[in-house]
């Protein structure tokens, strides 16, 4: 029989809202210290609360790791709280390796790992096609032959789009001869083709049968070389210093950039001052838009709070009111914010997430099933975001550890006593440690760890 334990660290008991998915959280992306993180401590509270008070979402399409405009994610990510996501068609394993002997599929997971460490830096989340990266592609007619058309990748950009939902999707490429390769070409062309398609219900229905919807991405934006072209112009400067990271977005983008060594990426150091990405507003589904310049790629959307109720078409008041409390509080803790103090913003937190877990629980009572769907999923992606800074403002810490067994046994060397592995049939005893590093007193609920065969709760 298994043994189950677990041992707490905590001060003066009070009664919190469930943080267990943000601490686990904690647990798996938990990694070493290093010279430039611009995630922890009061920076990265800061990030998170910008976060909460925005619903902006960018989706950044490319043909191969190392082709993202990090700089301007990160600003995107880190100064405006977007959430930012990347689409790369190809994980890059048909090009060169600097670093190992490992190609073709081996190649495609370095380049991944690699691709992850750098997103981590951005602040994205990472998507991928099934394109296999073939070498270099002289040019754009290649790239569709060898990919058949390039139906089934454009089906994964649709899939993504979809299930993603972004705001705005931001082109590496523009889809001409300008871009070189072929790669690069196609991810042009098919962040055109993407938009069309996945607010068409009838292009690829399968998706739609698995519960997807049909959506429609409110903007599109293309890169400006040289010239001014067609549409409205902004610009993005990433060289803007934020004094609790210490470097400006475009330094910590260069940080992570450098990750990509097996590409002859070499070193982290990234050069201090502005620097300006300017993109045009290619194509735009918002009534009546139609600026001739723009300060931001979020001009003229709600990306405000209870701007998720609209998800819905027209949506119900008792919603909209729930909102706007959630709205309120992020507003107060974003207002109160003092990085020298960062746990005074909880309490507000902890009023905004009572509020959303209300709204999420009356969703499906006050909206058809499809309609209820989509926004239970937005307030739930912002329910993550509101513990997730909850645990960062307390600075908890927790560390999760296995007792010794026959197999394997404890290492000297080792910070908790843990072993390396364990065959069906081991018992071995689960420990849980929380440490609460603020003066806000926390008393943990439960806590569960996800086994093969189901969730089991530690006593």
């Amino acid at each position: 029989m298994t043994t189950r334990s677990m041992h707490w660290s905590h001060h003066r008991p009070h009664r919190l809202p469930t943080l267990l998915p943000a601490l686990l959280a904690g647990v798996l992306v938990a990694g070493p210290t290093r010279a430039l993180d611009p995630d922890r401590g009061a920076a990265g509270v800061q990030r998170a609360l910008r976060a909460l008070a925005t619903t902006a979402s960018v989706l950044h399409i490319v043909g191969h790791p190392d082709d993202e405009d990090g700089a301007t994610l990160t600003a995107l990510a880190r100064r405006h709280g977007a959430r930012t996501m990347i689409l790369s068609l190809t994980r890059g394993e048909g090009g060169a390796n600097l670093i190992s002997s490992d190609f073709f599929d081996g190649l495609g997971i370095l380049r991944t790992l690699e691709y992850l460490k750098a997103a981590r830096f951005y602040g994205a989340e990472l998507f991928f096609t099934r394109a296999v990266d073939y070498g270099y592609s002289k040019t754009l007619d290649e790239a569709l032959k060898t990919w058949d058309g390039a139906e089934t990748i454009l089906g994964d950009v649709v899939r993504v789009i979809r299930s993603e939902r972004p705001a705005v999707v931001l082109s590496r490429f523009d889809g001409t001869r300008r871009d070189g390769h072929g790669h690069h070409q196609l991810a042009g062309v098919l962040a055109r083709e993407a938009l069309d398609a996945a607010a068409d219900p009838d292009r690829f229905p399968e998706q739609l049968a698995a519960g997807l919807r049909p959506w429609q991405v409110p903007k599109l934006y293309l890169p400006v070389r040289g010239a001014e072209g067609d549409g409205a112009i902004v610009e993005i400067d990433s060289g803007e210093y934020d004094p609790l990271v210490g470097a400006s977005y475009a330094q910590v983008a260069r940080h992570g950039y450098g990750f990509h060594r097996s590409q002859g990426i070499i070193g982290h150091e990234g050069r201090p001052g502005p620097r300006v990405a300017r993109y045009r507003l290619a194509a735009c589904a918002i009534d009546g838009y139609r600026p001739a310049r723009e300060s931001s790629v979020f001009d003229g959307l709600d990306i405000s709070i209870t701007g998720i109720a609209r998800l819905a078409g027209a949506p119900p008041e008792e919603l909209i009111a729930d909102l706007r409390v959630v709205e309120g509080a992020i507003m107060r803790a974003m207002h109160s914010f003092d990085p020298r103090q960062p746990p005074g913003v909880v309490a507000h937190l902890v009023d905004g997430l009572r509020a959303l877990r209300r709204a999420i629980d009356g969703v499906s009572g006050l909206l058809p099933a499809r309609d209820a769907d989509a926004v239970r999923a937005a307030l739930v992606r912002k329910e993550r975001q509101l513990e997730e800074a909850i645990v960062g403002a307390l600075a908890l810490h927790v560390e999760v550890s296995v007792g010794d067994t026959s197999i394997g046994g404890r290492s000297p060397f080792s910070s908790a006593g843990t072993f390396r592995a364990a065959v069906p049939g081991d018992a071995f005893r689960v420990s849980i440690g929380l440490v609460n590093r603020s003066a806000v007193a926390v008393t943990p609920l439960r806590a569960l760890v996800d086994a093969p065969g189901g969730a089991v709760e530690l006593e």
